[in-house]
């Protein structure tokens, strides 16, 4: 069973006060739905952390009591999320900021670095406090050697040393995996999962992932790129792919893929093109999920065809993995919420097997905006228990 270690169900000190008052931890893990902002610096512990060298790469660390630090980083399509955390499983800051169209991999980590260098800086955290990085990032990732594979969002990002760029910077052991990944773990550990020995977890954002806990484990697969789920076809000689194929999930789900669908759809009177009117190129998902709200017909219809796609992704994993739960986060997730659960559910019922179709329950993360950065930073923890 995928279960976190008990010093993370712990209370947080009585000096420490939580992250907002709506947040409330849950069992064994970090608060659901943390808000993004600055806004609880941690105290100083008064334990030291001892450090001892290794014979290759950044030194390592014995914890001793509370002394650690971890750095949970997200590099996604359309943002950057670092955040601090403490090894008894409490969120303590989470700093975010837009990514710039234009902007190329190098940019975009020395950014990232320094949001990270701030935030232990306003929190008043020494370097040698830090124990682990884990990196979250929107694409492929070599896990063994901590390179990026690619990103069809922005370029620069084949063959990226990403995990010796922080470790460098740092000197401190970085994890580096798919963003959609470590959140599947952040979900098993610390959300919608816990307590659940199988899950698949679909991340519905600028593009489309996935990630699989089994057996209480992560799956990376032989290649470490298991779970691209948002590159399995679905329509064959469908719009096209971010990858070069046409039809695939991606192509169909994903914000981009839904927002171009509602333009598509939506005539001269609708209320998208109204919220539109003054700035076609700023039309966002949350304008399609308010249009539909309100009975835009167009946009209910896209929520409607988004469904379908995702029940014909589900049923088939549905009945090649059995799992216990099916997760689904992201933006597109969050802000369609029941509107789109409701019928993907009923859907995969009758688009599955009789027995797996009956068994699956499927459901939102609860993790909300910081996902990605949980789950990155429970990562780097599971690195230290193991």
């Amino acid at each position: 069973m995928c279960t976190p270690s008990t010093a993370w169900g712990r209370s947080a000190p009585p000096t420490r006060r939580p992250i907002s008052p709506s947040s409330a931890k849950p069992a064994g893990g970090w608060p659901a739905g943390s808000s993004p902002t600055c806004e609880a610096a941690p105290d100083h512990p008064g334990q030291e952390v001892a450090v001892t060298e290794r014979k290759v790469g950044r030194r390592t660390r014995s914890l001793l009591g509370l002394g650690g630090y971890l750095l949970g980083v997200d590099i996604g399509g359309y943002g950057l999320q670092v955040a601090l955390a403490s090894t008894t499983g409490e969120l303590l800051r989470t700093v975010q900021r837009p990514i710039d169209a234009g902007m190329q991999a190098p940019q975009i980590v020395l950014a990232a670095l320094e949001m990270a260098r701030e935030l232990l800086e306003q929190a008043g955290v020494r370097r040698e406090q830090l124990v682990r990085v884990g990196i979250g990032f929107g694409g492929p990732v070599d896990v063994e050697r901590g390179v990026t594979i690619v990103s069809h969002r922005f370029p620069g990002w084949e063959r990226y040393p990403l995990r010796q760029v922080f470790e460098e910077a740092f000197d401190v052991t970085t994890l580096v995996d798919n963003d959609a990944r470590v959140t599947a773990l952040g979900e098993a550990l610390y959300g919608a999962g816990r307590g659940m020995d199988d899950l698949f977890y679909i991340h519905l954002s600028s593009g489309v992932g996935g990630g699989m806990v089994l057996g209480g484990q992560l799956y990376r697969g032989v290649t470490t790129t298991a779970g691209e789920i948002g590159h399995t076809l679905v329509v064959e000689g469908g719009p096209p792919c971010s990858c070069g194929q046409r039809g695939h999930l991606e192509a169909l789900v994903s914000a981009p893929a839904l927002i171009a669908r509602a333009r598509e759809l939506a005539g001269e009177t609708s209320l998208l093109a109204e919220r539109g009117r003054d700035d076609p190129q700023g039309l966002r998902f949350h304008h399609v999920v308010e249009a539909a709200q309100e009975g835009d017909p167009a946009c209910r219809q896209v929520l409607r065809e988004a469904a379908h796609y995702l029940a014909v992704a589900v049923a088939n994993l549905t009945n090649l993995l059995n799992p216990e739960m099916v997760v689904l986060g992201g933006v597109v997730a969050r802000l369609a919420g029941e509107a789109l659960l409701a019928p993907l559910r009923e859907e995969v019922r009758a688009l599955s097997m009789p027995v797996p179709g009956q068994a699956v329950r499927v459901v939102l993360g609860e993790l909300g905006e910081t996902s990605v950065v949980v789950g990155a930073a429970a990562l780097a923890l599971r690195s230290l228990e193991g």
